[in-house]
């Protein structure tokens, strides 16, 4: 009888390990849509900074790879001025464990239109609008829960800006640094 009670102890340990382990590879396979908390924070704190929207979204593809789509929105009036830039991103992201959590490789892509109305420089009014592109690798990593997804991660790569005043074109290339916290929620 002792035996028998073992024996089923033992196998409702198992399938109880299984079924969290199942769980928790489910989790780590879902859609989930990051906040970045510092920039929302900052933009709805400060008079000086614009709207800020800026949103991750992750889609796992497998245990190793994830998409992430990276639109962002800034908007509003910085010292009297009303500035605008949209755009968004794309990238892989790449978990070496394999299990799409921990840490990762990511690379990167993003281009935004951007537009200031009528900046005065040297006292003459003029409307600045142009186009920014980088390409970033990053570091980072990434914890997945049940009801919240967090990462952490820090790139570097080149940016190129193409800016249009009055119809004179100035361009600049250069090295650009990131890094982002995103609070998540996994769908």
């Amino acid at each position: 009888m002792r035996k028998m009670l073992m024996i089923a102890l033992i196998m409702a340990i198992a399938t109880k390990v299984s079924a969290q382990e199942a769980s928790n590879a489910k989790d780590n396979q879902r859609i989930s849509v990051y906040l970045h908390p510092i920039t929302l924070i900052a933009g709805l704190a400060a008079e000086e900074l614009p709207f800020l929207l800026y949103i991750t979204g992750e889609v796992p593809l497998n245990g190793s790879n994830s998409l992430i789509i990276n639109p962002s929105l800034w908007a509003g009036d910085v010292g009297g001025i009303s500035y605008s830039r949209l755009g968004s991103g794309i990238g892989i992201r790449f978990f070496p464990s394999g299990e799409a959590k921990g840490f990762y490789l990511q690379a990167m892509g993003s281009a935004n239109h951007l537009s200031i109305e009528e900046i005065d420089i040297l006292g003459a009014k003029v409307k600045v609008s142009g186009f920014m592109a980088d390409i970033l690798g990053y570091i980072g990593y990434s914890a997945k829960y049940a009801g919240m997804s967090v990462f952490i991660d820090f790139g570097i790569g080149r940016s190129h800006y193409s800016i249009d005043v009055n119809n004179a074109e100035f361009a600049r290339n250069g090295l650009t640094l990131d890094i982002n916290l995103g609070i998540g929620i996994p769908f």
